[in-house]
């Protein structure tokens, strides 16, 4: 008589990101509900041109997005930092929470690579960062 060779169970598979990212929308939207804090924009699309506002110089557009829900109209402050994790990020300007895009023009006049960050403020009601998008800065 043979004995029977155990097999190891079958690994589990990994959560797909469909349902990690319906899951930390799930727990955002009900972290806000209960606590009141607002979610944070979503930088999107971001492109650079050359030579839009003065020859020779870098002009760098961003797009984003932001679920406002009940929130009122406010700003979004726009930050910009020369380090991949935001260190040492600067305040560019603000635009009015009722616009989804950014120009940051002049940005630079040489090659470089900054990141950016969005955020929603009212008043005293500060909104957390969005993602620090990267864009590199290349002559072309």
């Amino acid at each position: 008589m043979m004995a029977k060779l155990l097999q190891p169970s079958p690994a589990r598979r990994p959560l797909s990101n469909t349902v990690r990212v319906w899951w930390a929308l799930r727990s955002q939207k009900r972290r806000r509900k209960g606590a009141g804090v607002s979610v944070a924009p979503v930088i999107t699309n971001g492109w650079v041109s050359w030579g839009d506002t003065q020859e020779g110089w870098a002009d760098v557009y961003l797009e984003f997005t932001f679920d406002q829900g009940n929130l009122p109209a406010a700003t979004f402050e726009v930050w910009r930092s020369a380090y991949w994790d935001g260190r040492s990020a600067v305040l560019l300007g603000t635009v009015p929470s009722t616009l989804r895009s950014y120009h940051d023009s002049l940005a630079a006049d040489v090659e470089s690579n900054f990141v950016y960050a969005v955020r929603y403020l009212n008043g005293s009601v500060v909104g957390p960062f969005s993602n620090w998008y990267e864009i590199s800065l290349e002559f072309q």
